[in-house]
């Protein structure tokens, strides 16, 4: 790794929620317990815009397709922005969820429809144009989702700590399949790019990638002695993961052999640990509990 001498901060002393780069990897969002807001202009190291909102903001999700971006906050409100001019950012629309606290936010690949899921008894579908919820299916409290295709991917541990639920939006259909192998709740899950393998990372500190149509492990990484918070692909070919533990590691690991390849050492105490993360090409960007925004390389 390569690591920027010092981390930076964008929430003060805050935790930091989320993190979600735009379709062209050359800002990201950030959002925070502070109820604060970034876009952050990555080549000239610079906050390009920020709003404060009226409580924390939990979650972000910048459009595959548009300079849009939608972030979910501790009221259960969704808003979506317009960045098409950065320097006049505005609010597009104001959704309402089920419930309260997006903990998750995700945009399709059309770009049309996004997922918010959390303490809101259920996930809920919008569509970006009309405002309105395309679909929902209620049910337990949500805290981690992925998308794979048209099906929104979800884990409830209120249900079982080991079952995710798969939910088609087309015909609203929903079933639950077992991830064998974790053995308590789920914090990270992140679909592949073919859409048939499913990266989880939960409190028993393991990282797997299971088959998604017998929910069985094809790989098992021993990745922290304390929970996972954070897990997702990385890679041209997504040929590693990134891991991001309350041991208050980043770890790079090959999706082949499951071998360490790269670690780096992010916090010392308390909430220093990586909670959220963004990745484009060899640049990562990890958020703390703490409020620290760490810059790496490789």
């Amino acid at each position: 790794f390569t690591v920027a001498k010092q981390p930076f901060s964008l929430h003060g002393n805050n935790a930091i929620y989320s993190l979600s780069y735009n379709n062209h990897f050359t800002q990201f969002v950030s959002t925070g317990h502070d109820k604060r807001t970034f876009l952050y202009d990555v080549v000239k190291q610079d906050v390009l815009w920020s709003e404060t909102g009226s409580c924390p903001v939990l979650s972000s999700s910048y459009s595959p397709v548009r300079d849009h971006f939608v972030v979910g906050d501790n009221e259960g409100a969704i808003r979506l922005f317009d960045a098409t001019d950065a320097t006049k950012i505005k609010i597009k629309s104001t959704f309402k969820s089920l419930g309260s606290k997006i903990w998750q936010a995700e945009y399709f690949p059309c770009g049309g429809l996004f997922v918010a899921s959390g303490t809101v008894k259920g996930t809920s579908v919008f569509d970006v144009v009309s405002g309105r919820i395309a679909n929902c299916d209620k049910g337990c409290n949500i805290y981690a989702s992925t998308i794979i295709n048209r099906a929104v991917v979800a884990h409830a541990p209120d249900a079982s700590p080991h079952r995710i639920k798969l939910f088609d939006i087309r015909g609203g259909n929903s079933s639950c399949l077992a991830l064998y192998g974790h053995s308590n709740t789920l914090w990270s899950l992140q679909a592949s790019a073919s859409g048939n393998e499913i990266l989880s990372g939960g409190c028993d500190g393991t990282v797997m990638i299971h088959d998604l149509r017998t929910g069985k492990p094809t790989l098992t990484i021993a990745a922290s002695p304390l929970d996972v918070r954070r897990a997702i692909f990385a890679g041209d070919k997504q040929q590693y993961v990134v891991t991001g533990a309350r041991d208050f590691t980043v770890k790079i690991w090959d999706t082949l052999f499951g071998s360490l390849h790269l670690a780096h050492t992010i916090g010392q105490s308390g909430y220093e640990f990586p909670y959220c993360m963004t990745y484009s090409s060899n640049q990562l960007y990890c958020g703390t509990l703490s409020g620290d925004l760490y810059s790496l390389r490789w």
